[in-house]
């Protein structure tokens, strides 16, 4: 019988039927307290438990965020992809979502935990490309999360440093406190607390990163997938040191004439428009920072340093992005190099940098099928795979997207979930009657090609070149 109701540490929670109606969905579990007014600009504090069973049928309010269109390249393009709805926003929105083919809670089954992404701006744990209904035909339990953004989740000033230790990052710690809260409650699930593995897209594969290298989430995963990361694992895209994080946080106060227990006292939605504007005047405000405390360093001197997690990891890009060669630039300066040197080489960077020190098993994929439908927002020429496209896939939610997706599509999304979540129980994507996924090393530099006719293990590209890169590029940091 389906595990419809379950005790957590806060209370008892009941779930809903989804699809299959032997699998079971809890919508909208509170992992932490509403990050509103005294709790905002701080780390999350633990919900308040309560009486009774909790019903668990809706997903909670996104996290407060702008519109998909604004400040985002080709907006357009993702509101039409990801962001059909509008969903309520607020700051009560520290939610997550669980679902599970449990029958019991004895079962000690595989957990993946789903961070989304969005550039740390947009974005939310139920958009309608993610459902666990075919992990869980897998035997696999899905976990997602909100998150706080943009300002209310990176705001950094070095009064809150001095009031309690922390000053930025607060989405990051969003994600600790969701992970801690997997480690407490996902028995009560028929979850396995110690065979937890993390995954995301774009700013979720840079979170996925941030994971890898800071101690807070040391012990709370045991494998981790990137996908659509394109450069930001590096890391040097997305997050500044605490001096420039600081230095726009006292900018924006004087700017709008606030002190910080004003800007607690404001309105969400007055808040997050006194930013914005706060941001045309003075420029793009920081996101992850390096703090000393959730970051101790940057992912490129994680790696040099050897502080990297030591777990299996998948990484990949999809076509569309070496058209867009997103952060390519602002990664090669990092590393004292010029553009035309380099080759594009996507995720590539993640598994050449762990397998590369024979430490961990790593696992790279290229992502590569026709895409039907035309693009009338010119992100990607037409047919490529954009940015992100590999979450209808990994989910299994095709029918979903406005696209007309074929027969030959369907196959490879159950491909790549048979690869997921095979990868998800045992660390190895492998399994009876798929194609081989071998390990990316420097003596085999290879990854897997996915396409619309399915897949297989092909050569890197340009790699010796690519390495010869790598290796004088880490020599400059």
């Amino acid at each position: 019988m389906a595990l419809r109701s379950t005790m957590t540490t806060y209370g008892a929670v009941r779930g809903v039927p989804c699809g299959n109606p032997t699998f079971t969905v809890y919508r909208g579990i509170p992992y932490a307290a509403p990050a509103v007014r005294e709790n905002r600009f701080k780390a999350p504090q633990p919900p308040k438990a309560w009486e009774g069973e909790r019903l668990c049928d809706t997903f909670s309010d996104i996290c407060m965020q702008a519109s998909p269109i604004q400040g985002l390249p080709f907006g357009d393009f993702f509101l039409k992809e990801f962001y059909p709805y509008r969903y309520r926003c607020s700051e009560d929105s520290l939610y997550l979502n669980v679902w599970t083919p449990a029958q019991s809670v004895d079962e000690k089954l595989p957990v993946m935990v789903w961070i989304h992404g969005g550039g740390f701006g947009s974005g939310y744990g139920h958009e309608m490309e993610f459902d666990g209904e075919a992990l869980c035909k897998a035997g696999v339990i899905l976990v997602t999360i909100n998150y706080r953004l943009n300002y209310f989740g990176f705001f950094a000033h070095p009064d809150l440093r001095d009031e309690h230790g922390v000053s930025g990052n607060y989405g990051i710690l969003d994600q600790v406190a969701a992970l801690r809260w997997v480690q407490e409650n996902i028995e009560a699930f028929g979850g396995d607390k110690d065979n937890v593995t993390i995954f995301g897209q774009s700013a979720g594969g840079a979170s996925i990163v941030s994971h890898l290298i800071t101690d807070l989430s040391d012990g709370l995963f045991s494998k981790a997938i990137i996908q659509s990361g394109t450069f930001t694992m590096a890391g040097n895209i997305m997050m500044s040191s605490m001096e420039e994080g600081e230095e726009w946080g006292v900018k924006a106060c004087e700017y709008l004439g606030k002190t910080i227990e004003q800007l607690r006292e404001m309105p969400a939605e007055e808040l997050a428009s006194a930013f914005e504007d706060a941001e045309k005047h003075i420029g793009p405000a920081p996101k992850l920072v390096v703090d000393g405390y959730v970051f101790k360093e940057r992912p490129f001197d994680a790696l040099k340093s050897g502080q990297w997690k030591n777990v299996p990891t998948i990484a990949g890009s999809v076509s569309g992005d070496k058209d867009l060669h997103v952060g390519r630039e602002e990664v090669l300066k990092a590393m004292g190099l010029e553009a035309a040197t380099a080759p594009f080489m996507g995720d590539t960077f993640v598994g050449l940098a762990q397998s590369a020190k024979d430490r961990i098993p790593a696992y790279v994929y290229y992502f590569d099928p026709y895409i039907p439908g035309h693009d009338e927002y010119h992100f990607v020429e037409d047919g490529l795979a954009y940015h992100s496209a590999e979450i209808w896939y990994v989910f299994g939610t095709l029918a979903r997207c406005w696209r007309d997706f074929d027969g030959r599509h369907y196959d490879l999304s159950r491909l790549m979930i048979k690869y997921w979540t095979n990868f998800a129980k045992t660390g190895d994507p492998n399994g009876e009657g798929l194609p081989e996924w071998k390990t990316f090393s420097k003596e085999a530099p290879e990854e897997m090609y996915f396409n619309e006719n399915g897949s297989d293990t092909r050569k890197v590209k340009e790699f010796d070149a690519f390495l010869d890169v790598w290796e004088k590029g880490m020599k400059n940091l």
